[in-house]
């Protein structure tokens, strides 16, 4: 195994590289994606206003 570990190292290096680079991308978008989704909330929010009631019809 040791072997094999030294005699494949730039394609192992690549490997690594790939799931650090595949990792950093994920966790990037899930950050982005959950400020994205409060800053909409907050918008919404605030364009809403203070609303005490809301009117809600069967139809429509």
């Amino acid at each position: 195994m040791r072997r094999s570990l030294i005699y494949f190292w730039r394609i192992n290096l690549a490997v690594v590289l790939g799931v650090s680079v595949a990792t950093a991308v994920l966790t990037g978008a899930l950050i982005v994606g959950d400020s994205v989704r409060g800053s909409l909330r907050d918008l919404s929010l605030s364009r809403l206003g203070k609303i005490d009631h809301a009117l809600v019809s069967e139809r429509f």
